[in-house]
């Protein structure tokens, strides 16, 4: 991923499911970048704690895996951010076991220009529950991004969707 990195040296990029000792390794192995995301379980970056054993059976906040968003921090300040969970209380840490959403308000600092990134993950899987709880996940998704951007600026929104566009907008279903 870090080669991925410096190879393209993409200006942001959303990543799911994205680890805390992930995220570590690529800033530790890129030049210029920073990232935010809290854990979909936990709601923190990281426990702080050192020397970790990385077993998979080992379940701590460090691997509570997020929607990070990586960015060059010469080229955007950030102006705000934060995350909400994707479920019946949007604001609960790891609430109805849903994924939750990282958002940052950015100033592009080349032109002054003002957006919000989203990035999101879905609920997988190709159940009729799934595909219920996708739909669910969309309605929160677009009523918290009406929420936080009140000045209606541009919003880029990225993630795993788990659907195809014909999905969400019901017509696979009939809805």
């Amino acid at each position: 991923v870090s080669a991925f990195f410096n190879a393209q040296n993409p200006d942001i990029i959303g990543t799911q499911e994205c680890e805390y000792r992930q995220r570590v390794n690529i800033l530790d192995n890129t030049i210029g970048y920073s990232a935010y995301g809290l854990g979909v379980d936990y709601g923190k970056e990281s426990s702080g704690s050192s020397g970790i054993s990385w077993l998979p059976s080992y379940k701590d906040y460090n691997s509570d895996s997020s929607n990070a968003i990586f960015y060059k921090t010469d080229k955007f300040t950030v102006l705000d951010q934060g995350t909400f969970w994707l479920s019946s209380n949007p604001s609960s840490v790891g609430s109805d076991d849903g994924h939750n959403c990282a958002w940052i308000k950015f100033r592009w600092n080349e032109n002054g220009y003002v957006f919000y990134f989203f990035n999101t993950h879905f609920t997988a899987h190709y159940t009729d529950e799934a595909y219920a709880a996708r739909k669910a996940e969309a309605t929160i998704l677009y009523d918290q991004i009406a929420a936080i951007n009140t000045e209606d600026l541009p919003v880029i929104i990225t993630g795993d969707f788990n659907a195809t566009a014909t999905e969400l907008s019901g017509a696979e279903k009939g809805d």
